[in-house]
């Protein structure tokens, strides 16, 4: 079953403005497992791991980094400063929220592991969502999927209206 991750738009706009306009891009370690993502298209390994020196910079383009450790937040895969921060999940935001309740929804939603997930493609989506009057991208998060899509302001102002289509992971 579906777990949802809501994340206030306006923040998220300027973690995707970051994303598009940086120089250098990093990534999540789900990119060295991608070989689309290394040179020659197949994973190098040193020591029995992915050599991250095997990526291929040009496939990497602007994206966002959904992580996992004391919370759940989104963070620019730009380098370069200034750094926008991060922008925390609504459900699982330790600045906002009670250490066990934040701690508890991370575990829930994500699982018990810390983790890095680079979402490409993102950052353009927030943008031209935001234009459009978006005000949160939702992440539903499952065992084994991710699915990103955007809430509008209801015709009531106090109902959301799901946007479609989702962005997918890649």
């Amino acid at each position: 079953m579906a777990k949802t991750l809501k994340f206030a738009i306006e923040p998220v706009v300027k973690l995707a403005q970051h994303a598009m306009a940086a120089p250098e891009r990093t990534f999540g370690y789900d990119v060295l497992f991608e070989p689309k993502h290394h040179k020659g298209g197949k994973v190098k390994e040193v020591d029995g791991w992915p050599d991250k020196a095997n990526i291929d910079m040009a496939t990497i383009g602007p994206a966002l980094l959904l992580v996992k450790d004391q919370g759940v937040y989104l963070m620019s895969a730009g380098v370069g400063e200034p750094s926008p921060g991060v922008t925390y999940a609504r459900e699982s935001d330790p600045n906002n929220m009670d250490f066990d309740d934040w701690y508890s929804a991370a575990r829930e939603i994500m699982g018990g592991d810390d983790t890095v997930i680079t979402l490409f493609g993102l950052p353009q989506a927030i943008l031209d969502s935001a234009v459009q009057g978006a005000e949160f991208l939702e992440v539903s998060v499952t065992q084994t999927s991710l699915s990103m899509g955007f809430t509008f302001p209801g015709p009531d102002e106090e109902q959301e209206q799901p946007s479609s289509p989702s962005v997918g992971l890649h």
